[in-house]
């Protein structure tokens, strides 16, 4: 299965300040991953991630995850402007890692029985 590029951030090790952008709409449900397979160096894992937001009914978190070099959370593209995510990642060496992505959520035209997401947590973690 082919990872989405919409969704997904591939984490360089020397252009830090790349902000991965992306633009849902309302009710839209997919997952956010960031890729550290280029950043960390060889025989290094992620131990630890938490998952931001700064409008937390604009993009409402799911369940974070992650595996030797990638991290993922599921959302929910609720109803405002967007928002912006920052997922913070610890590696086996101590080192933490911040990718950030900034979302723009379409949240109209509303439909005839069609009800605002409720708004989500401000952070997760795993």
């Amino acid at each position: 299965m082919t990872t989405p590029r919409i969704s997904t951030a591939y984490v360089s090790k020397y252009q830090r300040t790349r902000i991965h952008g992306g633009s849902f709409l309302r009710g839209d449900q997919l997952t956010l991953t960031a890729n550290l397979n280029g950043a960390l160096d060889s025989g290094v894992t992620i131990t630890a991630v938490t998952w931001r937001v700064t409008q937390p009914m604009s993009i409402i978190l799911g369940t974070p995850d992650f595996n030797n070099r990638t991290a993922t959370v599921g959302i929910t593209a609720g109803w405002g402007q967007g928002s912006g995510v920052k997922c913070v990642i610890t590696a086996s060496d101590g080192s933490v890692w911040n990718q950030l992505w900034a979302i723009r959520v379409y949240d109209a035209p509303w439909f005839q029985g069609e009800t605002a997401p409720t708004q989500g947590a401000y952070s997760v973690s795993a």
